[in-house]
């Protein structure tokens, strides 16, 4: 094979569109902490309506007490689900910032390697090196020693096309 050089027209949103699909962008409205949120909105509303109670009321903490004791485990639960979403998702946004500086993006491959070029920042990673790889209709993600997201819409049909291929080849 000789050596391919992908000219790739790189859009902040071709890469939104990969990694926030499904709603995982969405944070606090991600439709996977509905259950959790509706939970935690409940339990908050019943120690408030228990503090208050307790103040009209002149009674003794219970009120105060038996809500908290709930509260408290699903607020440090949902706490601990969200965590790693929020992490990742402002991980993804900090590296799409790094790229919106960048004003050409090259994908350079032969045999032995593929070489990523943006800006003056050149990457060779040999096909050795690849641990694994995603191949979807609109998107070709690779495990090297960092991890590459070439969309197809950055790309022409052929190149993308090739892509696919070599890929596939190199993880037999």
């Amino acid at each position: 094979m000789e050596t391919r050089e992908i000219r790739l027209n790189y859009k902040r949103e071709f890469l939104e569109e990969i990694y926030f699909r499904n709603g995982s962008g969405k944070g606090w409205l991600n439709p996977k902490f509905n259950k959790e949120r509706i939970a935690i909105v409940v339990v908050f509303l019943l120690l408030i309506a228990g503090i208050l109670y307790k103040d009209y009321v002149d009674q003794e903490n219970m009120l105060f007490v038996i809500p908290s004791i709930f509260i408290v485990p699903v607020i440090i639960d949902f706490l601990i689900k969200i965590y790693p979403s929020l992490k990742w998702q402002r991980e993804v946004r900090a590296y799409l910032r790094t790229l919106d500086g960048a004003s050409h993006f090259d994908l350079i491959l032969s045999d032995n390697s593929m070489t990523f070029i943006h800006d003056a920042k050149e990457t060779i990673e040999k096909w050795t090196e690849l641990k694994s790889a995603e191949i979807e209709p609109g998107f070709i993600s690779l495990l090297m020693g960092t991890t590459y997201l070439f969309p197809a819409k950055c790309m022409s049909a052929e190149d993308f096309h090739f892509l696919k291929e070599l890929v596939a080849s190199k993880l037999r």
